[in-house]
């Protein structure tokens, strides 16, 4: 944040071509769009990279199939972010998807924390197919939203500071998303003391993925069980942050006003 806030005091007060101009913040309209991307790029990556985790450790799946485990998400993913580009040409109007799409991932991921310690399908492609209908709108959305208010001229630097929000809210989502995971696996450590020894209970807690299969196959269907639950616990507070961050976004987008979409196509210097 530090960084962020020295690197964008240089582009204002230095910069002779800001790479970022300040001008895009002059007006709360692109300040509100801009954090309704940073909320949805935070709470997608989120989807993407900790779905795969739950089949490894909790469904003790492998890395191929963890990927077929994500396809009702990357499918139902596709077909809302395609849908909404069509949309858009057709009636001009993206107010409405912002405000869906971020409704549909809040609801998404609320359904996420009901993750169970074994393999219950019919929510791991049902609350995917939602969450990816959710997230699909607002990859274009809200570019299109921010392009609609500002001039032709920064439509190149406009489009640039998006993205570098999307990367930025990305890259934070999946440290702190860890963080939660780790603290709430070391919570656990008493009760996986109990049951498993302090010796394994310890490599149980620092495991990640993949690397707690080999681990969870030689244990007793008891301690199994034990190790299986703390997993799911930690992920499911894990999703209940994430599931705030969409529903920060959603209170956000509701306050998005609709601008009028221009079909003419103008030259810029």
């Amino acid at each position: 944040v530090f960084t962020w806030a020295l690197a964008m005091f240089l582009e204002w007060k230095l910069a002779k071509f800001p790479i970022i101009p300040p001008r895009l913040f002059n007006e709360w309209y692109n300040i509100l769009v801009l954090l309704i991307c940073f909320c949805h790029g935070f709470t997608f990556i989120a989807a993407t990279y900790y779905l795969p985790l739950y089949f490894q450790t909790v469904l003790q799946s492998n890395p191929i199939m963890s990927g077929v485990y994500v396809l009702p998400l990357v499918l139902s993913l596709a077909v809302g972010s395609g849908t909404t580009g069509i949309v858009m040409k057709k009636t001009g109007r993206f107010r409405e998807l912002i405000i869906g799409g971020m409704a549909l991932m809040a609801l998404g991921f609320g359904l996420f924390i009901d993750f169970k310690a074994y393999a219950s399908w019919p929510r791991i492609i049902i609350f995917q197919l939602i969450t990816g209908l959710g997230v699909g709108p607002n990859f274009q959305a809200p570019l299109v939203a921010f392009q609609a208010n500002i001039r032709p001229a920064d439509m190149a630097t406009a489009t640039a500071t998006f993205g570098f929000v999307r990367q930025l809210s990305t890259s934070m989502s999946i440290v702190l998303g860890t963080v939660i995971y780790q603290n709430m696996m070391s919570q656990q450590s008493a009760k996986l003391i109990a049951s498993l020894g302090a010796e394994t209970a310890a490599t149980v807690v620092a495991s990640f993925g993949g690397t707690s299969k080999s681990l969870v196959s030689r244990l007793t269907p008891s301690q199994r069980k034990v190790v299986l639950g703390a997993y799911t616990h930690a992920l499911n507070r894990m999703w209940i942050f994430y599931t705030c961050m969409a529903c920060l976004g959603f209170v956000l987008a509701i306050f998005i006003r609709r601008r009028e979409l221009t079909r003419n196509h103008t030259i810029q210097k």
